[in-house]
């Protein structure tokens, strides 16, 4: 069954403009080769963190949506996480959004 999902990640921020969109085409990639379907890819630019991460106070953050079967997500993570650019990433998956005629009446 496929599911749609949202992939957010903050690259280091000393990687230049077109790095940025080589770091978001190979994530898009890995999505592509493990059967999924990207539907939109969205550089958010530089922001400032929340937190210091690995002593670095802002990151480039870019969302990726996408189509793909729910265990291809493992490996998508793996391949997030031995790419040395991310700082972090988060994947979430869209649930499908009711009518509200299908909402129970209490």
């Amino acid at each position: 069954m496929i599911s749609d999902y949202e992939v957010t990640f903050i690259l280091k921020p000393s990687i230049e403009e077109s790095e940025t969109e080589a770091s978001a085409q190979k994530v898009a990639d890995v999505v592509t080769k493990l059967n999924g379907t990207v539907k939109n890819i969205e550089h958010m630019g530089r922001r400032r963190l929340a937190h210091e991460i690995a002593d670095l106070r802002e990151g480039i953050y870019v969302v990726i949506t996408f189509s793909a079967a729910p265990t291809q997500i493992k490996e998508l993570e793996r391949q997030l996480t031995l790419n040395e650019d991310v700082l972090r990433h988060i994947v979430v998956r869209h649930e499908p959004k009711k009518h509200k005629s299908e909402a129970v009446a209490v």
